[in-house]
């Protein structure tokens, strides 16, 4: 989206002006509600030579328009607790859910696998994976990770294992940042 309202407009210093006079432009910043980065645009002056002489280096002013939306983006696991029986499911299946905001930028999320009574050796990925949802993404919308659950033929009583979730972007609220899988033997 815009972020700002360009236009060419003229500074006038009248007559009777002196060095250290000031003549003020204005720009309208637009909130656009997007979770972006800090923004830049440049200004550049130019002067009619026969009038007007711009000090050397003076020529162009970068602007930054500052992040406005903290926390203004909200994503969580879809579920605080998922259930899969072991041989029957082949798989656990867990979902991260964007359900406020839009993103201006892309965002990383890990995910990582805390043993309980089950452990590494209930399913095959790993314990870590990284989640991105793409700059341009609208909530709501998800994106899973799927563990290969292992189906070991020894009889068990119910295992539990849990999903973290972290960011290190300060733009997000974590609504649900723990999910619990449980795991019945079949």
């Amino acid at each position: 989206g815009a972020d700002y309202i360009g236009y060419a407009q003229e500074l006038t210093f009248g007559v009777g002006s002196v060095a250290g006079d000031t003549v003020c432009l204005s720009a309208a910043i637009l909130d656009d509600e997007i979770l972006e980065n800090n923004e830049r645009f440049t200004v550049t002056f130019t002067a009619d030579p026969n009038n007007a002489v711009i000090a050397d280096g003076r020529e162009t002013i970068d602007v930054t328009i500052a992040e406005d939306e903290s926390e203004s983006v909200t994503i969580g696991f879809k579920q605080e607790s998922i259930v899969v029986t072991e041989g029957v499911d082949s798989n656990a299946t867990i979902c991260l859910l964007f359900s406020q905001g839009s993103l201006g930028r892309e965002i990383d999320f890990l995910i990582s696998i805390q043993e309980g009574t089950a452990t590494s050796d209930d399913f095959v990925n790993g314990v870590l994976y990284t989640v991105t949802f793409s700059s341009g993404q609208m909530a709501p919308a998800e994106h899973c990770i799927v563990l290969q659950l292992i189906d070991d033929n020894i009889v068990e009583s119910v295992e539990s294992f849990s999903a973290l979730l972290s960011t290190t972007d300060p733009g997000v609220a974590l609504s649900t940042s723990t999910t619990t899988v449980t795991l019945f033997d079949d």
